[in-house]
């Protein structure tokens, strides 16, 4: 009688172990996920800042120059272009980091 209560308890214990395991795997999957997207883009707000950078530099450039329009200045616009996209890639990021961190 004794041993089948040890024994009982003992397969009750197992199962919450298991159980524990389980979902603490799970988590640490979604974590690991979170983690790798920000890191994504992180390296995207890097390439952004370089962006930023190089239209300032554009535009300080051309400052005494007025025949020139710095929104149709060719290495400008490129650059405004391609920050409307990473832009939009960061957000993408963001959201489905947000997504994925989300516990149901």
């Amino acid at each position: 009688m004794m041993v089948e209560k040890l024994k009982k308890s003992y397969d009750a214990g197992v199962e919450k172990i298991k159980w524990f395991a389980s979902i603490f795997s799970e988590r640490l999957k979604v974590e690991a996920a979170v983690i790798k997207l920000l890191k994504e883009s992180g390296k995207l707000e890097k390439q952004r800042d370089l962006l930023l950078k190089s239209i300032g530099e554009r535009v300080f450039e051309l400052r005494g120059r007025a025949d020139v329009d710095v929104f149709i200045d060719t290495r400008i616009r490129q650059a405004l272009d391609e920050l409307e996209k990473l832009d939009a890639e960061i957000q993408e990021l963001k959201s489905r980091a947000s997504e994925v961190g989300r516990v149901d």
